[in-house]
């Protein structure tokens, strides 16, 4: 069973954070297009890249690796990113691991392989990727039966000691739930509020869901509501579908359905599948 929030779980956000330094593999963009330059045209960083890979450096491969996967100035090819991310993980590079654990995770390039990335994932927080630690202590706590808690929160504080904002929201979901440590409130929010300030939404909204309850500190609802709205500014998707929601209600805050219907109708358009049964609601309680 997932371990985050019940409130939460319907927002289908990724805790996976990208990773800093050499270029990564776990945050795809959109396929080539007819104006991305193709395999026979490659651009002018992707030749650089793939003569400093068969030059034997292990970034250079990485970061080829990751043009491939992107299709950022080459055609997308899966194999080929899985190829040489595989090829710079083999050549000593942390960041190279890490990412051909996120493809291995994923199952781009190959079938998936949950346990070869989690070693992946390991052996990059113990060479020095903080997104490595993150990711690992999700395995521990999403893909482990019974899970681990108390040693996935290890992996997060430390990601979230490095800076690693994911890693800050995972660490506070387990303090406000008091998995795998005793429930600290003010714990949880000052982790959830660096997660926010990072750019994280679903800091802004945990954070936001904890002044709304009163959790540990006053009960306030307006200030609840104005962490949903930074949160709807950082994430259509997610933001966008509390906020709504929040407005739609009105508990404590001003009742606006005009303002709930367009902020559900954005996250909506952006794929959230509760944001557009919540607008259905909204719209089929209007018309009678």
């Amino acid at each position: 069973m997932k371990w985050a929030l019940a409130f939460l779980s319907l927002l289908g956000c990724s805790s996976h954070p990208p990773p800093k330094g050499a270029a990564r593999a776990d945050v795809p963009t959109a396929p080539a297009t007819a104006g991305t330059a193709s395999a026979a045209t490659p651009d002018a960083s992707v030749v650089a890249f793939q003569r400093a890979c068969e030059l034997g450096s292990a970034r250079g491969c990485n970061d080829l690796g990751v043009k491939y996967l992107n299709g950022d100035g080459v055609g997308v090819d899966l194999y080929r990113a899985l190829e040489l991310v595989k090829r710079a993980c083999d050549g000593k590079l942390p960041m190279g691991c890490y990412n051909y654990g996120t493809m291995l995770h994923t199952g781009r390039g190959a079938p998936p392989n949950p346990e070869k990335a989690a070693e992946l994932y390991a052996l990059a927080c113990e060479e020095g990727i903080p997104q490595g630690c993150n990711s690992y202590g999700l395995v521990l706590l999403e893909e482990q039966e019974p899970p681990e808690e108390e040693r996935a929160l290890q992996f997060f504080e430390r990601a979230c000691a490095d800076k690693v904002p994911e890693a800050c929201l995972n660490s506070g979901y387990m303090y406000r739930g008091g998995n795998g440590v005793t429930q600290d409130f003010p714990r949880a929010a000052k982790l959830f509020r660096t997660s926010c300030d990072a750019g994280v939404a679903l800091g802004c909204i945990s954070l936001g869901l904890m002044r709304t309850l009163g959790e540990g500190q006053a009960k306030d609802p307006v200030a609840g509501l104005e962490l949903y709205r930074r949160g709807c500014d950082l994430d259509a998707t997610a933001g966008c579908y509390v906020y709504g929601s929040a407005l739609a209600h009105g508990e404590g805050v001003p009742h606006d359905l005009d303002k709930a219907k367009q902020l559900l109708d954005r996250s909506c358009d952006a794929g959230h599948a509760e944001a557009c049964a919540a607008l259905g609601d909204l719209l089929s309680t209007q018309s009678q």
